[in-house]
């Protein structure tokens, strides 16, 4: 089909949630007023954990509205061994926030000194949540380098936490490109999270119809069998990761297929919730479309997964997190208080009445973890009988109080909760949590020892590549490269965490393979947006990327097959905003002399092929190089452009070297045709007389490069007709002035804008969010009814026959 087609289809048959949830906020309380109220006392001693980390509680007074309620500052610094770690315990469900921290020890090793809890997630309680069960994280977070939980497909602002503490936010959108057996039926769509509920039946609705039809990932991340069981039924591919690669941003995990099942059992990743297995699973409904890509695997098949951030100016930060969670909000920003100059953060009013969590850096990189309650301790002085809760004012207030510079809010209301290795009697416990109650959440901020958190046999294997890396004579650069960074790294952590020696280690394997710079090209292309291109140059884009992923899918392939992939994909990826673009790029042509022959006496590698003359490299400067067509005479060029196009104008790129007698071109004459028998002049360029360098000479067509009159000089003809015309077939014909010519492109051009009108398409038959648009077909049922499988009540629709 054409992208225009393609484009128009989604432009029109889309389904969009209309405004949604609008707060309505109130007049600031004016700053003089504010802080007349606010107060923070300290209660107590400050606290240790250990010896490095500790906290302090506060009682702190609302300059809002005068409410006195408990908080606690929990405080560490990187430079003492700690790193913020996101972490999620069972993926795809939830556990309260002392539970992460049990998982995190008791399945990974970690030592953990405290914790908060982290982002926002779905509350769906057993009604067939949109994003799956109760406790779902909305986009996606990775911790240790590894993505334990994601809905593919979805753009977020993300913290994203380095190996040393350090942490930076960024734009971000990860794209998961599924290979099997080599050929990429698309990407994966859910990431260890689910799309039903633990129910068979809903209210007499099928409970399958909340689950998509692509493809599915779990492993252990979620638990000790995958979340499919008794849910919908489908095929599980039990899979093992091989040469200890993982679900890691910017590398490939390689897998092999175990066995396939057919059925509504979950497959077993591992024995037991507290083992880490190398096993992960592929689910697909058995009434997908996609079904056809799995259900006739057999043992030893290839499952690999090619993980990259697409947002290409994010991408060197979030390939080298060690962690990420989504950014709730900015409290305090480079030093400026957010809640004086927004009036919401993070959808909430920042004098909304809540328990709150947020963490904050100081200048001196330490880090202060931060919760309120809304309740006051029995008796405390500090109470003043309002109604309980601060602000998000008073966080931040607070925040810059204790040196905070920059400060990141959380999710709070019930999920705020605050853990320790030692609460203060010695025990470990919470600092802050709901009175009775603790809710689960879906991913907490951990602090964890930073020795915890290496793995021994992948750095034994990274050591182990590394040492046959060196072996190669003359390594590629980009192998090089991978070494002297695995060098550096080494020098300064000799047993570095899981994160960086699992990178580095799949970025020695990517560049030895060859394709490091495809799959770059590959996540470029996945980034784009389609109103920087015109339709012409997107339907390029596609058929470039395409060809890109099954070259990158093929292991055979050779280093010039990557290559070619490679360039061609970045060389549409260049051609951004208004163009005049070659209609004749990658075309094929015929030569027929009018006179004279190829010149074959000076370098038989400037013989025309057929191919160099439409192939888009122009303007070289290298006049003896195979970029040219060298002609001892005048040829007659005729371009097959494939099908009748519109064109606005023509040109011819040429060279000149006076010193050898190799002049420009008297003329260049074009016709135009249907069929490629009768043909219509449509142009023709004359050349003048000039002096060059003292030479009297002929001058035809725009110089371009080069030091004209000296050496090479690269020239461009452009000849175009009084109006737009049309035709198949382009043919070029030469005025000679003197023997020689020396061509390196024929173009006939159109002028193209880029893309003003359309939308982006974020989900395919699935329920409908705020800020999606998703494009739905008759398996979703009668939309017209309100149909609850996809919120439709609340969304704007737009039907229409295909």
């Amino acid at each position: 089909m054409k992208l225009t087609r393609r484009i128009a289809a989604f432009v029109m048959a889309f389904i969009m949630i209309a405004a949604g949830v609008v707060l309505a906020v109130s007049a600031l309380v004016p700053e003089d007023t504010f802080l007349q109220n606010y107060k923070l006392q300290p209660v107590g001693e400050e606290t240790k954990v250990n010896d490095d980390v500790s906290f302090q509680k506060y009682a702190l007074t609302s300059g809002v509205n005068e409410t006195t309620v408990d908080a606690v500052a929990l405080m560490f610094d990187s430079k003492d061994g700690y790193i913020p770690m996101a972490f999620m315990g069972y993926a795809g469900t939830s556990a309260t926030v002392e539970k992460h921290a049990q998982i995190a020890h008791d399945k990974y090793g970690y030592e953990v000194v405290g914790a908060v809890n982290g982002s926002f997630f779905s509350m769906d309680s057993g009604t067939g949540g949109a994003r799956g069960a109760y406790g779902t994280l909305v986009d996606y977070i990775i911790s240790n380098g590894k993505v334990m939980s994601a809905h593919a497909g979805d753009a977020c602002e993300v913290v994203a936490f380095a190996s040393d503490g350090t942490f930076q936010v960024v734009n971000s959108l990860i794209d998961y490109k599924l290979y099997i057996n080599g050929q990429s039926p698309g990407s994966l769509y859910y990431v260890n999270k689910t799309s039903g509920t633990n129910e068979k039946d809903n209210g007499g609705k099928s409970v399958s119809s909340y689950w998509g039809s692509g493809f599915y990932y779990f492993d252990t991340s979620c638990g000790r069998v995958t979340d499919t069981n008794d849910w919908v039924e489908g095929y599980n591919v039990l899979c093992r990761k091989l040469d200890n690669t993982d679900l890691v941003v910017g590398g490939t995990l390689k897998g092999e297929v175990i066995s396939v099942t057919k059925g509504t059992d979950g497959a077993q990743v591992s024995e037991g919730y507290n083992d880490v297995s190398d096993k992960f699973d592929i689910f697909v409904r058995s009434d997908s479309v996609n079904a056809k890509y799995v259900k006739d695997l057999q043992p030893g098949d290839s499952v690999d997964i090619s993980v990259t951030e697409t947002v290409e100016a994010s991408r060197e930060i979030i390939e080298n997190a060690n962690s990420v969670i989504e950014n709730v909000g900015w409290l305090v920003k480079n030093g400026e208080d957010q809640t004086k100059t927004h009036s919401t953060i993070g959808t909430h009013s920042v004098e909304l009445k809540a328990r709150w969590t947020a963490f904050g850096r100081k200048a001196d990189g330490s880090y202060v973890f931060f919760t309120t309650d809304s309740t006051v301790t029995a008796g405390s002085q500090y109470s003043t009988g309002n109604s309980p809760c601060a602000t998000l004012r008073d966080v931040a207030k607070t925040m810059i109080d204790m040196g905070c510079v920059d400060v990141i809010r959380m999710d709070g209301g019930g999920s705020t909760a605050m853990y320790a290795a030692n609460n203060g009697s010695g025990n470990p416990g919470y600092l802050m949590a709901t009175a009775g109650y603790v809710r689960p959440v879906s991913d907490a901020i951990l602090i964890v020892k930073k020795p915890s958190a290496v793995n021994s046999t992948v750095n034994e294997a990274l050591k182990a590549a590394l040492a046959e890396a060196k072996k190669i004579e003359n390594p590629e650069t980009a192998v090089k490269n991978a070494i002297d960074e695995i060098d550096a790294l080494l020098a300064k952590e000799p047993e570095p965490v899981l994160s960086d020696a699992r990178r580095l280690l799949m970025k020695l394997q990517a560049a030895q393979g060859g394709k490091d710079g495809l799959n770059a090209a590959i996540a470029n292309a996945a980034g784009i947006k389609f109103t920087d291109y015109s339709f012409e140059v997107m339907e390029e884009i596609y058929k470039a990327y395409d060809e890109a992923v099954a070259v990158y899918g093929d292991k055979d392939a050779s280093s010039d097959a990557v290559s070619a992939a490679t360039d061609n994909l970045n060389f549409w990826l260049s051609k951004s905003g208004a163009q005049e673009l070659s209609l004749c790029l990658g075309k094929s042509y015929t030569v027929e002399m009018k006179s004279g022959n190829n010149y074959t006496n000076f370098n038989s590698a400037m013989v025309d092929d057929l191919k160099r003359l439409t192939d888009g490299k122009a303007d070289s400067l290298e006049g003896t190089s195979p970029a040219y067509s060298a002609w001892q005479g005048s040829p007659i060029i005729t371009v097959d452009l494939g099908e009748k196009q519109d064109i606005d104008a023509f040109s011819v790129h040429m060279a000149r070297m006076l010193d050898w007698g190799i002049s420009s071109a008297r003329s260049v004459t074009v016709s135009v045709s249907d069929d490629g028998k009768t043909f219509k002049e449509v142009g023709k360029e004359e050349a003048t007389y000039t002096t060059v360098s003292g030479k009297s000479t002929v001058l035809l067509g725009e110089f371009v490069a080069g030091d004209e009159g000296v050496g090479w000089n690269a020239f461009k003809v452009t000849v175009k007709p009084d109006k737009a015309v049309s035709g198949r077939y382009v043919r070029f014909e030469f005025g000679l002035n003197g023997n020689f010519l020396w061509l390196t492109e024929v173009e006939a051009v159109r002028s193209v804008d880029v893309i003003e009108d359309g939308v982006y398409i974020t989900g395919f038959n699935r329920t409908v969010l705020a800020n999606d648009s998703c494009l739905l077909d008759h398996s979703m049922g009668n939309l017209r009814e309100n149909n609850d499988n996809v919120n439709a009540k609340y969304t704007r629709n737009v039907f229409l026959k295909w």
